[in-house]
Order: structure tokens, then C-alpha cells, then sequence
């Protein structure tokens, strides 16, 4: 894959919208992101771009579409393309940084530095008079500005994308209207090296390791799609058996088959990181004191806390946490978002959404994790395969975990640390046994199908601590539930849901 970027300068003013409305005097906004910069989303360019690709091969060209731009249900293709961002967008992003927390420099002084509005309303045929409730509030991009979108492709197909670069020449709302007119070029990649600020560890993995620490950074949101919501209701983590996909893309066939067959391998879920220390999600048994925001109760250590008769407790909600500096206990959530999109009808002359039976065009939004946040977890393994593993990981800081990651979606920063040797387990006496899901867990019953019955997995554990149920005096337990399942997409079909 060769790195490529996609210049696209305005001709005219220019109104690319997601849908959402960030602002209550706008009826149709543009894009812009947590600063105030506007950008055009990625799967707006890429389906621009597939339409003139669509246009040329009905014009006799040969464009192999699929191969370059997938197809529905069948895979991916071989273009990834990322949001297109105004030119020298670090620097104006570094000078906000510097002038905040200044009250002038705010999310909406700044949209409005590159923008304008654009108020129109309907008139009535009749009576020659603009139509009550119609008048509508458009903002707009400056024509003049130079956006650039990073670019991944196969150098055979580099000619065939040029092509459809060039009969590019309208994007956005009102094209006909005239809003839209661009100038699409793709250029050789002229990007900034990655920062020395996240790197890969150089140290070698000792003998004994035996755990492999990495962090990711989020550059783009990245979709971990939920089994109960799909794509409209993500997971607020990254799931290890993304970060063994990641390494399969890498690996070659010797590797492929040593990582897939390595049953002591242990991928851990990536949680949240705040400071370079990885979040685990809160216990079942913590509660939170009503009108108390500093103080909190684990109930497995009830006999250390005496409830006052004018507190009340509250189970805490799902959310992540970690000790500061200080020792103290942090609870901390991780961003989510939502952005929203449609499928044009196959008809292209039909320029909106038309729902249908079909399917093919329909309005629909994605719950994705905000970018800017970082998540970190740790592979457990032989040293020798963990040595592997590292350098397949550290020889690329960019990678794509998720889905929708070849547009707009799913690209990050990985680094990679040194390996550290585990606490080994030491058996000896004790009172009290206390044990922390850090994963969900699926646990089968004696007839060898998955039961959701607590005993089964006390019967796990008690297996582990080889002490039989018998020597348990008493037991509390703090559960909760939820689905796990999946999709395969070689396949296409969807995996158990348990």
C-alpha cells in the first residue's frame, strides 16, 4: 500500500453535513470537529468518488470499482481514506491550544473564522410572499480553502483513482444551487513524521517475560460494534481479538499459523488509559454515597464501613476506573459519539434519501468511540512468541482497528512497551477469597452447554483454588450480565449469542 493525499480546494462556498445540528440558529450545519475546524467525513469523499468511478465505467472506461472501492457484504477494497481536514491543520490546531483557556477562543468563533450562514426561505406562488416557517439557516464552508485527506492504495490502482479524482467537480448539499464546486488532485503523501512522543519501547523482551504491555491511540473514532445494537450502539472498549487481527494482517503464513495455534496466547481487551495507567471497569460491589462525589463503599469489605441510617447507597453505573498519583480512586468514562449517514438509492438520479424496501437507500447512524482518547492493554505469552509479536506491532505505529476503518473510521497510534515478567501465584492460607471478573466470562454447566447460574462458575473457581464447595462458609456475590456473540463476515453469518 502506497500513502497518497487527496487535495480538494474549494471553488465555491461549500455545505457538507452529517445531519446533526451542534448549534441552535443553523437548520443544515457543516462538519467541524471539538476545536471548531470543519472538515468533509471521508465517507462523503469516497462515495463521491465511487459515483464517478460508477460514471466513467458506464462511459466505456475500465475501472475495476470493487477492487478499489469493495462492495457491500463482500469485503473491503483496496482504497482507505481518511476525513479531509483544512490545510496545515496542526498549526491552527497547536495555536488554539496555546490561546486556551481564553474565553475569545471557543468552538464557535473559530467554525465561524472558515464559515459563513446563508439564510433563504420559499415563496408562495400565489402570493408572491415568503411561506410561514419556512425560512432556513445554512452554514457554509469558504470557498478558497484547500482541504487534505491522507490516502492508502495499491500503486496499480493510482491511475484509475486519479481519473475519478479529476471528474470529481461537486460535492455536499445544493450542488445544483450553487454550493459544491470542487478541485480534486491526488498528490504524493507530504505529511509530518510521527511524533518521537509515542513510540515503541527499544528494549529487548527479557527471558522471562511473559506480558506484553501496548497502548492505542485514537487519531479517528473507531467503531467496536455492540452484539445487542450493532453499529448504533458500540462498545466503549477494544476488544482483544481485534488487536490478533491486527497482527494477522502483519504476520506471514509461518507467523499466521504459530499465533492462531499458541492456545497459552491471551489477548486482553483494551480498556481506557488516563496518564499511561490502564482502567479496569468498576466492580459490581462498589456504591456510591448520595451527595457524597469523594467517598465510595466496596461492599465485599462491609465489615471495615458502618452505613449511617441517613445514607443511601447507590450501585455506580457502568463506567472504568484508576488511582491518581495521590492514591485516590478516579472514575472515568470513556467519549462516544454519533454521526449519522445514507445510502443514495441505486437510481443516481435520485440525489436524498429515499427509503424503500429494498434497503439499498436508507438513513442511519453510527455510535462510534470519540478520537483523542487513548486505551491500553497487555498480551500474555511465551517470551519467544511475545518478542514476535512486538516487532510485528512496533514496525508500524499506524494501524486500523474496527470497523468501517477504510473510511473515516478506525485509525490509530499503537506503541508497544517492554515486557514484564507476571506475579507468579503462591498458595497459602486464607479467610477471605476475593475474585474480580476482568472480562465477561462464558460458563458452561455438566451437560456442556452455556448457563448463566452462578453456582457453575463458584464450581470454576473453587476447581481453581482446588478447595471443594464444602469449606466455603459464605458467599456474596455481585453479578452482572450481558451478551457476547459476533459476526463473521468470510462466512456471513452471525456467530452464537450467549
Amino acid at each position: 500500500m502506497e500513502r497518497y493525499q487527496l487535495k480538494i480546494k474549494l471553488l465555491s462556498d461549500l455545505c457538507v453535513s452529517d445531519g446533526g445540528v451542534y448549534n441552535s440558529l443553523i437548520d443544515t450545519d457543516i462538519c467541524y470537529d471539538a476545536y471548531g475546524f470543519p472538515y468533509i467525513p471521508g465517507k462523503r469523499i469516497k462515495g463521491c468518488l465511487r459515483e464517478c468511478a460508477q460514471e466513467l465505467k458506464d462511459w466505456g472506461k475500465e475501472i475495476p470499482i470493487r477492487k478499489i472501492f469493495g462492495d457491500k457484504g463482500s469485503g473491503a477494497g483496496s482504497l482507505r481514506l481518511g476525513n479531509a481536514y483544512i490545510e496545515h491543520m496542526s498549526d491552527y490546531k497547536a495555536e488554539v491550544e496555546r490561546l486556551l483557556p481564553s474565553p475569545v477562543v471557543c468552538r464557535q468563533n473559530v467554525v465561524s473564522h472558515f464559515t459563513y450562514t446563508r439564510t433563504q426561505t420559499r415563496l408562495n406562488e400565489e402570493t408572491g410572499i415568503a411561506e410561514e416557517g419556512s425560512l432556513r439557516t445554512t452554514r457554509v464552508v469558504k470557498k478558497g480553502l484547500v482541504f487534505r485527506a491522507d490516502v492508502l492504495l495499491e500503486e496499480k490502482y493510482k491511475a484509475d483513482l486519479e481519473l475519478c479524482c479529476t471528474v470529481l467537480k461537486h460535492m455536499g448539499i445544493s450542488r445544483t444551487r450553487g454550493l459544491g464546486e470542487v478541485s480534486v488532485a491526488l498528490e504524493p503523501y507530504s505529511g509530518k513524521d510521527r511524533e518521537e512522543s509515542f513510540v515503541s519501547d527499544a528494549d529487548q523482551i527479557s527471558p522471562k517475560a511473559d506480558i506484553l504491555e501496548y497502548e492505542l491511540y485514537l487519531e479517528d473514532p473507531v467503531v467496536c460494534k455492540s452484539v445487542n445494537g450493532g453499529q448504533e450502539n458500540t462498545q466503549d472498549y477494544i476488544g482483544g481479538s481485534k488487536i490478533l487481527g491486527l497482527l494477522l494482517q502483519r504476520a506471514d503464513d509461518r507467523e499466521k499459523e504459530a499465533l492462531l495455534s499458541d492456545n497459552s496466547l491471551i489477548f486482553s481487551n483494551a480498556y481506557l488509559s488516563v496518564d499511561r495507567k490502564r482502567c479496569v471497569e468498576v466492580p459490581a460491589s462498589l456504591y456510591a454515597i448520595k451527595n457524597n462525589s469523594r467517598e465510595y463503599v466496596d461492599k465485599t469489605a462491609a465489615e471495615v464501613y458502618e452505613q449511617k441510617d441517613t445514607e443511601q447507597l447507590n450501585q455506580i453505573k457502568h463506567c472504568y476506573i484508576c488511582r491518581n498519583d495521590f492514591g485516590e480512586l478516579m472514575l472515568c468514562h470513556v467519549s462516544m459519539e454519533e454521526r449519522y449517514h445514507h445510502r443514495r438509492p441505486e437510481d443516481k438520479g435520485i440525489g436524498r434519501v429515499a427509503e424503500d424496501e429494498s434497503g439499498d437507500s436508507r438513513f442511519y447512524q453510527i455510535s462510534s468511540i470519540s478520537a483523542g482518547q487513548t486505551f491500553g492493554g497487555y498480551i500474555k505469552g511465551d517470551p519467544d512468541m511475545l518478542k514476535t509479536i512486538k516487532r510485528l506491532l512496533a514496525q508500524n505505529p499506524d494501524c486500523y482497528v474496527g470497523y468501517g476503518r477504510n473510511t473515516e473510521y478506525g485509525k490509530c497510534m499503537i506503541r508497544v512497551a517492554g515486557g514484564k515478567e507476571s506475579s507468579r501465584p503462591v498458595k497459602k492460607k486464607a479467610a477471605r477469597v476475593l475474585v474480580k471478573l476482568e472480562s465477561p466470562a462464558i460458563v458452561y454447566g455438566k451437560n456442556a452447554m452455556y448457563t448463566t447460574d452462578s453456582e457453575a462458575l463458584l464450581e470454576e473457581i473453587c476447581a481453581a483454588l482446588e478447595v471443594s464447595k464444602e469449606q466455603i462458609s459464605r458467599t456474596e456475590k455481585y453479578i452482572g450480565y450481558t451478551t457476547a456473540g459476533g459476526f463473521n463476515l468470510t462466512w456471513g453469518r452471525r456467530k452464537p449469542h450467549v
